[in-house]
């Protein structure tokens, strides 16, 4: 519904209304195809008050004077209330909709019997799906390294930092763990700017190597910048 401003509209005629020609009362319903339309709109509010009954199983009686179009429109209003209630009762019988928890399913209650007894805790979360290291093997680890600056960059040299356990046991205080090495190929990049270059770092491991989750840091020459952490697994 949209409204308009208003304007005055001049009188259709100076004469009193009795003065009018006859021809100008006579009854819409007298216009050609108005009874047809009225017909159609009697037969639509049939069908809206069947439809109106069926949802709401209660009898919806005609009101005295009340035109076709208004019988259609509450008709129907009452027809889609009842479908929401149908929709909301169900909802509610197969357990939705329950402010009790975030699922929607009650809470489980607690028997007198089982209220001192220890309950089970929860299992732990799966680890994070890491790259796997096999003892005796390599493992190759591709990486693209960007250049996001609007100048060169030449002889970009990787360097390794550290290779630790993630569990913190660290022994001693070199690079990495007695039995695993780490190369980078190429050794030194040249990136054009705004342009990247492939890298792959390859980890390798004795058939002694501890098994474990471990975090390899690198640097690229510049030790100003943040270095580049991996993490991969020994098993």
């Amino acid at each position: 519904m949209r409204a308009h401003p208003y304007k005055a509209h001049p009188p259709l005629s100076d004469k009193p209304e009795s003065d009018a020609p006859e021809s100008d009362k006579a009854d819409n319903d007298s216009l050609p195809g108005t009874n047809a339309v009225n017909g159609l709109l009697r037969i639509g509010a049939g069908i809206a008050r069947v439809a109106a009954e069926a949802s709401s199983g209660k009898a919806q009686p005609e009101r005295e004077g009340e035109a076709p179009l208004q019988a259609i429109l509450r008709y129907g209003s009452t027809a889609a209330g009842s479908l929401i209630a149908m929709t909301v009762h169900a909802a509610r019988e197969a357990g939705l909709g329950s402010s009790n928890s975030a699922n929607g399913s009650a809470p489980p209650t607690q028997s007198p019997a089982s209220a001192g007894t220890a309950q089970p805790s929860a299992p732990a979360a799966p680890r994070p799906a890491l790259p796997v290291l096999k003892p005796g093997g390599k493992l190759r680890l591709p990486m693209s390294i960007d250049n996001p600056s609007d100048s060169d960059m030449r002889a970009v040299t990787p360097k390794l930092i550290s290779i630790t356990r993630l569990d913190g046991d660290q022994s001693g205080k070199a690079k990495a763990p007695a039995g695993i090495k780490c190369t980078f190929t190429p050794a030194k990049l040249d990136i054009a700017a705004h342009d990247f270059e492939k890298l792959v770092v390859t980890v390798s491991a004795t058939k002694k190597a501890r098994s474990g989750d471990m975090r390899l840091l690198f640097s690229l020459g510049d030790p100003v910048q943040e270095p580049v952490q991996i993490n991969f697994r020994i098993a």
